[in-house]
């Protein structure tokens, strides 16, 4: 029966970038790239993955006919970069062009892992209660992750470690985690990924940094957030379609309703009906 221990040879990440790795949008076999990937490289001591051939992904059940598409993606989303035969992860997850889970709060998860932080082991067997006992014991930290600070067990980080510098040792506070704020220049980032397509370097045109401007005003920049991830989800992703979800919102409300209830409408119903070519156009 396998019973691996804390102590045994083990891969060395920051939360911060195992909590991104869960929350992305990857597909299955372009996770098993990325695990075999950290794997060889720092599960290695090294920054740096050698994989000779590609056909050496069968081993994570990728064929050679597959590999190279996914590779392909994972690079152009900046999350991992090549030099022939060599492969390393970008830890800067400020760069992936991947979209998050819908559900995906920072806060939420936080909380959650504060939550667990001062849970109490109760009714584990004696030898799992000695195991959980015996855990390294690691000093709290406080590390900021974008513009909101949060913490948790502090953990090694990965063969770099490059410590933020905004670290700083203190007691574990439910309050420490201020609110999320949420910038126009947040939003438009998004829409040039997830819905233009566009590269960091590229702009967007005024007319459209106008009216992302205008509705962050009216609607507040998390609701244009979640109203272009819905575009996203539902494969139009055109910026009269995000207006039209928004407008839908803002007159029937957020939640779902009952069946047959004026309120549960279709945002769909624009891009059927007559005018529908507008609305996609």
């Amino acid at each position: 029966m396998a019973n691996p221990q804390p102590t045994d040879a083990h891969l060395r990440m920051a939360h911060q970038i195992s909590e991104q790795l869960m929350v992305s949008h990857f597909t299955a076999k372009q996770r098993r790239i990325l695990d075999l990937i950290l794997r060889l490289s720092w599960g290695c001591g090294k920054k740096q993955a050698h994989i000779p051939r590609q056909r050496d992904f069968e081993v994570i059940g990728i064929g050679e006919g597959h590999i190279k598409g996914e590779l392909d993606i994972l690079i152009r989303d900046k999350v991992l970069e090549r030099d022939e035969d060599t492969y390393w992860f970008n830890k800067d997850f400020d760069k992936w062009r991947v979209s998050r889970a819908r559900g995906y709060s920072q806060e939420k998860l936080t909380e959650l892992v504060s939550l667990n932080l001062n849970h109490i082991v109760k009714n584990l067997p004696n030898r799992e209660v000695e195991n959980h006992q015996n855990l390294p014991k690691r000093e709290v930290e406080t590390y900021r992750n974008g513009k909101k600070e949060l913490t948790e067990m502090g953990s090694s980080s990965d063969t770099e470690s490059d410590t933020p510098k905004e670290i700083v040792k203190e007691s574990i506070k439910e309050s420490v985690v201020d609110k999320l704020i949420i910038t126009k220049e947040d939003v438009l980032e998004i829409y040039k990924k997830e819905i233009a397509g566009l590269h960091e370097e590229e702009s967007l045109s005024e007319y459209i940094e106008r009216d992302i401007e205008g509705a962050i005003k009216r609607f507040t920049a998390e609701w244009v957030i979640d109203a272009i991830r819905e575009a996203v989800k539902r494969n139009v992703r055109k910026w009269r379609y995000v207006a039209v979800i928004l407008e839908n919102w803002k007159r029937y409300g957020r939640e779902p309703r009952n069946k047959g209830s004026p309120k549960n409408q279709d945002p769909d119903k624009y891009i059927k009906g007559k005018y529908g070519h507008l609305v996609q156009s």
